[in-house]
Order: C-alpha cells, then sequence, then structure tokens
C-alpha cells in the first residue's frame, strides 16, 4: 500500500492545506472527513447514509 505524503513546508501552508481533505469510512454508514491538518471545513453531514453493495455491477 503506498501513502501520500506531504512535506512541512506544506502543511504550514493553509492555502495548500485546507484544500487537501479526506474521507474515512467503515462500509456500514459512517464517515468522517476533515482536511490534513485537521480544520474542518465542511459545515453538512450525512443524516441518512446506506451502503449500497451492488453499486458497483
Amino acid at each position: 500500500m503506498s501513502y501520500i505524503k506531504f512535506d512541512k513546508e506544506q502543511l504550514v501552508n493553509l492555502r495548500f492545506a485546507l484544500k487537501r481533505e479526506f474521507i474515512r469510512t467503515n462500509r456500514a454508514g459512517a464517515f468522517a472527513t476533515s482536511t490534513i491538518i485537521g480544520c474542518n471545513t465542511r459545515k453538512y453531514h450525512g443524516l441518512f447514509i446506506v451502503p449500497q453493495p451492488d453499486i458497483d455491477g
């Protein structure tokens, strides 16, 4: 598995770091999202998230 790497200069630059976000899911409908520096930039959330097992088929 490969990882995305960032330099310290990139992380201290807010203009760069606030545009980089991640999403983490657990395949049961729960998720978490944030920026790579931990600032929450989104104000919405999922009220009802349902896993779709056949979405790729």
